[in-house]
């Protein structure tokens, strides 16, 4: 019997997403090529490959909370 053959999406997770215990061992996509969702390796392990806009927001979120939580426990009795 003969299996059509599936074209693997490929892409690897950011280096930036890697945990400590990810470094060696960022596996290649292995959804079907133009998948709709996030990213699956073969360890069903999932990312998803943000733009630069939506680090930069995120990266204002977590400042605004590190801010605040520094404030609060500045200004706590």
């Amino acid at each position: 019997m003969l299996h059509a053959c599936k074209v693997l999406c490929g892409a690897r997770r950011p280096p930036w997403q890697d945990r400590p215990e990810d470094l060696d061992e960022r596996l290649p996509c292995a959804r079907q090529a133009h998948h709709d969702g996030p990213h699956a390796d073969a360890d069903g392990r999932t990312w998803i490959i943000t733009t630069a806009e939506v680090r930069y927001a995120l990266s204002v979120v977590f400042a605004a909370e590190a801010l605040r939580d520094a404030l609060t426990e500045e200004l706590a009795p």
